[in-house]
């Protein structure tokens, strides 16, 4: 139903008056909400007020998700069909399902109401966000990705932006039961990880990075020591010996920082079998080449770019932006070295986040980076809503395969390619 956010803040206002803060603190949501829905019909009753039973229950929700949850938003972050939850200004809150964005009829009662929902998303993440650090990434508790900006920054006021993580993880065996990969590339992408192949993912916003490099985490073996290091932590591995790092802020005097490169540095002294780093961007990039170089194979990083090839570009202007110094011809070789593979993962026009191409890393010539192109999607000529299209794959064995160790696996691996 749609609410009367006037009438909402009055009665609002009016429990912050009568509530005792401490007392309903040890009550529970269900018996909250009948606390709430009494105190709705009592105000209705008092005050003239005509609503239906229904309408009581669905301001004392209101009220509850106030109390306890994250306002207007709360609904949405329980609805399990929602991936991404978008509020542009206080009074537009919009989101995604199945790869499409839509325009809720949901919206905060008011700019100070979005703005107490912000700070207790920042506090309960140990972060601050006010006139004065305007910006802030964070997660909730169930592991959803969190930015919030507001004024001055942002003209509309305030947007938040909170990327939802599906409770039961993606798998490679769930991606071809949504046919978005076939069986031939799955089964090559689950012996490269088996075979310790150091993987860069690479794609644009929401193309499904993340997802794909949690996808890949579960095929790693159950005995390895794995470390994590991250901006703000939103891997799920589900692994036994799994150690989890996260990079921190400054705090109000500017000191405790914590950055991504100290992370990496330090995670070499803590014996990791394979170090994922959740996105390189910084001036992480050269220490994380140099890890990738000693003998921690089967790692794997993401970076933002528009193809395969352009990731490696990416890598090498992010590496020299912060060490001007090295050459461009060392940064390239350490980048050969460092990895293998390249997934490039793509979001479509209809909200589908596919494999766009595989590419492997296969040496230098005349100073550049050689690569071949070990797997690539093809769009059908079928006109339809929905992309349709399969993949093309090399008729032999990669190059990279010359590099696997244990040959049952590149022997698994030929049934990928139809070599003999």
């Amino acid at each position: 139903m749609s609410l009367d956010f006037e009438l909402l803040e009055n009665i609002y206002s009016e429990l912050i008056e009568k509530i005792d803060s401490k007392a309903i603190s040890k009550v529970n949501d269900q018996d909250l909400l009948v606390i709430f829905t009494s105190f709705v019909n009592q105000y209705c009753q008092s005050n003239h007020v005509a609503l239906s039973e229904e309408a009581h229950r669905d301001y004392a929700t209101h009220l509850l998700h106030d109390f306890r949850g994250l306002g207007p938003i709360q609904i949405l972050l329980d609805d399990p069909e929602v991936e991404e939850i978008i509020v542009n200004g206080y009074e537009k809150i919009y989101v995604e399902r199945k790869g499409r964005i839509e325009l809720t009829p949901l919206s905060f009662r008011s700019y100070q109401q979005a703005i107490n929902v912000a700070q207790k998303i920042a506090y309960q993440a140990n972060r601050r966000i006010d006139e004065a650090s305007p910006m802030v990434n964070a997660r909730l508790a169930d592991g959803s990705r969190v930015n919030i900006v507001i004024q001055p920054i942002t003209l509309n006021g305030i947007t938040i932006n909170i990327r939802k993580f599906s409770v039961i993880p993606f798998t490679l065996d769930t991606l071809k039961a949504m046919n978005f990969i076939d069986e031939r590339v799955a089964n090559f992408v689950r012996l490269c990880v088996k075979a310790r192949i150091n993987i860069l993912i690479s794609g644009g916003t929401s193309s499904g990075k993340t997802t794909m490099m949690n996808i890949l985490a579960q095929e790693i073996p159950h005995g390895e020591r794995i470390i994590t290091i991250e901006d703000s932590a939103e891997l799920d591995l589900r692994l036994p010996h799994w150690v989890r790092l996260e990079s921190r802020e400054a705090n109000i005097e500017g000191k405790g920082a914590v950055t991504i490169q100290d992370l990496v540095i330090n995670c070499l002294r803590m014996r990791p079998d394979r170090i994922i780093i959740g996105e390189v961007r910084g001036s992480e990039a050269f220490e994380m080449l140099k890890a990738f170089n000693t003998g921690h194979e089967g790692s794997f990083s993401t970076i933002h770019a528009n193809s395969a090839i352009f990731s490696f570009l990416r890598l090498e202007n992010i590496v020299s932006t912060y060490h001007h110094s090295i050459p461009s011809l060392t940064i390239k070789e350490q980048i050969v070295s460092a990895f293998q593979l390249v997934i490039h993962m793509r979001r479509t026009l209809d909200g589908q986040r596919i494999i766009q191409e595989i590419v492997g890393l296969t040496g230098m010539k005349d100073g550049e980076i050689q690569t071949e192109q070990i797997c690539n999607f093809v769009v059908s000529d079928k006109a339809s809503d929905k992309l349709e299209g399969e993949y093309q794959m090399l008729n032999r064995l990669p190059k990279l395969a010359e590099k696997i160790i244990d040959r049952s696996i590149v022997m698994e691996m030929k049934k990928s390619f139809g070599a003999a």
